[in-house]
């Protein structure tokens, strides 16, 4: 998934629907690329924590697709700005 290349809608419907399936939050990134980054919060797992730079939102299966959208447009602009 790229913000730059893909569709926005396409993919916060990704997200939202990764999210349907847990029950905790996630962290969705895009780094300086476009490339989305979907993290389960705190994940202890994690060999290499994202810069904070990348954040596109924290979400939890009860946000709206809408809401996450609007998140991704956002960091698009930062991006290509």
């Amino acid at each position: 998934m790229n913000i730059i290349t893909d569709e926005i809608e396409d993919i916060a419907e990704l997200v939202k629907l990764r999210m349907a399936r847990c029950r905790v939050s996630y962290t969705v990134y895009a780094d300086n690329k476009g490339k989305v980054i979907l993290d389960r919060t705190h994940d202890p797992r994690r060999a290499m924590p994202v810069p904070d730079r990348f954040l596109v939102g924290v979400y939890t299966r009860r946000a709206k697709v809408a809401d996450i959208e609007d998140d991704l447009v956002a960091r698009r602009r930062e991006l290509v700005a």
